[in-house]
């Protein structure tokens, strides 16, 4: 007898985003032995997915592009406690973005609030603080009031947006309780705007937006010690060198930037 349902699947990924856009349809066939399970990815961006299970210790990872579906695995003889109790035997983790893309480093971004806008850049790339892993080693942290308006750096259509949360500080616990807007760029690569304040968008996932549009307003949730918005470019779980237009350099820990015309 072949026992075949969908279910909607929510869960926590590791300090990037929570969702609820991943369906996965577990295919159980008493008859033939097997258990199968199949996702669906429907966020507007490609997913890397990562499945994890430590009591049946195995670990697998796979690209899903948008609006499309892969077989995460197919078990022939499959463990008496996978047909019984697969929901609560799997971790399911996402990044957003495209893993193989090649990012164009000459690529000119606008700073990420609105034009005659200026803000002191409190933590820059490859800082030891918090910018020293490989998500997080081109971001840039610009201290901002909370409530301020920040805008897109590059045009693109939004991923996934997180705004629920309305706690933040200097806690590592946090990491994964901050709100964000993620916007998925026509090269492949994902901007993550993050610490928003609660209610911080005004955008929802599968808008559309430019460049210079105004997505939100800035905050301090999360792992944050101080109002202010972080900003990185990520190609799939690695983040990017960008540089901003009208700057003809790079950015200077502790120097103001105005967002010029």
């Amino acid at each position: 007898m072949r026992l075949l349902f969908s279910i909607l699947l929510l869960f926590s990924t590791c300090g990037i985003a929570d969702a609820q856009n991943l369906i996965v349809k577990p295919d159980i066939d008493k008859e033939q032995n097997y258990f199968s399970a199949e996702v669906y990815n429907t966020f507007p961006c490609p997913i890397i997915l990562t499945v994890k299970s430590t009591e049946l210790d195995t670990s697998f990872q796979t690209f899903i592009p948008q609006k499309q579906k892969r077989i995460l695995f197919k078990w022939h003889d499959p463990p008496k406690v996978l047909s019984q109790n697969y929901r609560e035997l799997f971790d399911y983790n996402f990044i957003l973005g495209n893993p193989h893309v090649v990012h164009d480093d000459l690529y000119e971004y606008e700073l990420p609030y609105p034009k005659g806008e200026s803000y002191k850049l409190a933590q820059g790339n490859k800082s030891e603080h918090t910018h020293n892993e490989i998500m997080s080693k081109y971001a840039f942290d610009f201290a901002m009031p909370e409530g301020s308006l920040i805008s897109a750096a590059r045009g693109g259509v939004v991923g996934h947006v997180v705004e629920k949360y309305s706690k933040g500080g200097n806690n590592p616990d946090l990491k994964d309780k901050g709100n964000q807007i993620m916007i998925c760029h026509d090269d492949g690569t994902v901007a993550t705007y993050a610490h928003l304040q609660k209610d911080g968008a005004i955008v929802e996932m599968g808008d559309i937006v430019y460049a210079g549009q105004v997505i939100g307003f800035s905050g301090s949730t999360g792992y944050a010690t101080f109002p202010h918005l972080h900003f990185v470019v990520t190609a799939g779980e690695r983040s990017v060198p960008i540089y901003f237009k009208n700057q003809y350099s790079i950015l200077y820990e502790g120097l103001i930037y105005e967002h010029r015309e």
